[in-house]
């Protein structure tokens, strides 16, 4: 008897990992965001067909480098409290794309806005396309610390072509402050206007670079 009882128990006990006593199933508390739209997917893509003009400059903007641990669908974060340097795994909050992907999209619209004689191609472009300028961008952190606030560090450069000389490096930092309060939305708006904010700077950049590359000054 006592044996029928146990496996009564067991049963029960597995089946309320899923299910209340009532039988219903729990609900999914798991929250999906993206940094930035979808709506616009065709930035992301090199050109499949010629375009009506021939470009003064082709940019081309390889793939995005950042942590492995910051390149999860999980939202990854700090606690201000902690000293122990651990960082831990948000329970439902879930990106619906990799953060390098959102960042790609947001950084894509930006150039293509402010270069507007040019083509900007992401990797992989291609194989006719060969740019002239490639940009590397690689994110050193951007990780919020709950409920302090949210650090952003990426450093780019731009490289001659096939020669991948050097041609302008640049670190960009910047921090959002949350409060004791904040929310997921709160999190996620900060590391959207932090990101538009970053690709709005590189944006600026990138169109002066290329002014020069196409005008260089004669001695």
């Amino acid at each position: 008897m006592k044996k029928v009882l146990f496996a009564i128990f067991a049963v029960l006990f597995c089946s309320g990992c899923t299910t209340n006593i009532i039988g219903k199933p729990r609900p999914d508390r798991t929250r999906v965001y993206l940094l930035q739209s979808t709506d616009d997917e065709q930035t992301l893509r090199s050109p499949a067909v010629k375009l009506p003009f021939k470009p003064e400059i082709i940019v081309g903007i390889n793939p995005i480098e950042v942590p492995a641990y910051l390149n999860s669908f999980r939202l990854i974060y700090k606690k201000e409290s902690d000293t122990n340097n651990r960082i831990f795994q948000h329970d439902f909050m879930r990106w619906g794309e990799p953060l390098a992907a959102g960042l790609g999209r947001i950084i894509c619209q930006y150039l293509t806005a402010a270069l507007p004689q040019n083509w900007v191609v992401v990797a992989p472009w291609a194989l006719w396309v060969t740019p002239d300028v490639v940009l590397q961008i690689t994110v050193e952190d951007w990780m919020p610390t709950l409920p302090d606030g949210v650090l952003l560090r990426i450093r780019c450069e731009f490289r001659a072509g096939r020669e991948k000389c050097s041609l302008y490096a640049k670190s960009y930092s910047d921090f959002v402050a949350l409060g004791v309060n904040s929310t997921e939305e709160s999190i996620v708006h900060a590391m959207h206007e932090m990101a538009n904010k970053f690709a709005a700077e590189l944006a600026n950049d990138a169109r002066d670079l290329m002014s020069l590359i196409a005008n260089p000054r004669q001695p």
